[in-house]
């Protein structure tokens, strides 16, 4: 079997929710990595095969793979404020659902999880429903590293059922 680990995807809606937030509007910091995040994402989400699923399973078809391990793409919910940062991710993890839902043998989904501060962190109840949902892990949307459960360092705390925090700051179900 040929997995495709940590494809980029996006859903329209989740590119036209991000792109509605101008610069200078409430829900959107100001500072320069912020601003320089907007201005990237005008300029790379715009690839049909980011949310386009049939076109995406051809190319997967075409090359041979079986199966592709989605991540949101760029710039993932970056740039906002913690309330704008949890709709968002919200709006892009109920459309990754969606698509791992369609075709559950062709993908599966990594959810974003928007860790602007140890304070803003989802509820459990909300990362149930993602996994409920068939999504089976959860990265932060401030790190740039995803994790498994296999890792070692990686092991199910004993109080925090349905969902663990891993060392590395990713999100879990309890296996």
């Amino acid at each position: 079997m040929r997995i495709d680990l940590f494809a980029h995807f996006t859903t329209q809606e989740f590119r036209q929710a991000y792109l509605s937030i101008p610069l200078g509007a409430k829900g959107r910091r100001q500072d320069s990595l912020a601003i320089r995040t907007f201005v990237q994402a005008q300029r790379t989400t715009d690839i049909d095969v980011l949310w386009d699923m049939e076109q995406r399973l051809r190319v997967l078809d075409r090359y041979g793979i079986d199966l592709q391990v989605l991540t949101l793409c760029f710039p993932m919910v970056g740039g906002l404020e913690p309330e704008e940062e949890l709709r968002l991710a919200r709006l892009a993890n109920d459309g990754l659902a969606e698509i791992v839902q369609r075709h559950p043998q062709r993908f599966l989904g990594v959810a974003t999880l928007p860790f602007s501060s140890p304070a803003e962190r989802p509820c459990a109840n909300l990362i149930a429903a993602w996994i409920a949902s068939g999504l089976r892990a959860f990265r932060s949307a401030q790190m740039s590293t995803a994790c498994c459960s296999t890792r070692p360092s990686c092991s199910p705390s004993t109080n925090a059922p349905p969902s663990v925090v891993c060392p590395c700051g990713s999100i879990l179900p309890h296996q």
